[in-house]
């Protein structure tokens, strides 16, 4: 979190008049928690891209290389893409 993060959230919980404790449980109670299963078999792909990414980045900062072919980020981000959207859909029609 950020300076300016920490900052914002203090200032929302002093205008409800609670401490930071009691603002983070009251919005935690009040949250929706919405758990997308479909998305799951994203997360260890994305973890290895973003791990791939990273090394790629510091190798480029090194002088090592002079390229890194994202290719495999913007596939892996347009099916996690499309899963999204294609879950919204479902969700607005089951709203009727």
């Amino acid at each position: 979190m950020t300076k300016t993060e920490y900052n914002t959230i203090i200032r929302k919980a002093e205008r409800e008049g609670l401490n930071l404790s009691a603002y983070a449980r009251k919005r935690a109670l009040e949250a929706e928690i919405r758990i997308i299963d479909n998305l799951k078999i994203y997360t260890p792909k994305l973890k290895e891209v973003g791990d791939k990414l990273n090394h790629g980045v510091m190798l480029a900062h090194q002088g090592k290389i002079n390229y890194i072919d994202l290719t495999e980020v913007e596939t892996l981000l347009s099916k996690i893409l499309e899963t999204l959207n294609r879950i919204k859909e479902e969700r607005e029609v089951n709203k009727k």
